[in-house]
């Protein structure tokens, strides 16, 4: 029973992680500024409580996704 309810809850945030990351995802492709836009994002997310780990979760895989979609480009 306490196994189910840690993978829910493992479960849960990484969808909420996920989320995230799109959202951060779809305003760095909308803005054209993407480093600048995802500082902002992550300043954001610290304002509104979210735990560092996930802020910085959020942050690791952005800088990743923005390294490849910068050399796609080139």
């Amino acid at each position: 029973m306490v196994r189910r309810a840690l993978e829910g809850n493992v479960m849960s945030k990484t969808e909420e992680i996920g989320k995230l990351i799109a959202e951060c995802l779809d305003r760095c492709r909308q803005s054209g500024y993407s480093v600048a836009t995802l500082v902002r994002f992550l300043d954001e997310l610290r304002a509104q409580g979210q735990a560092e780990v996930d802020v910085q979760r959020v942050d690791l895989v952005m800088r990743h996704v923005l390294v490849d979609l910068i050399a796609k480009k080139d």
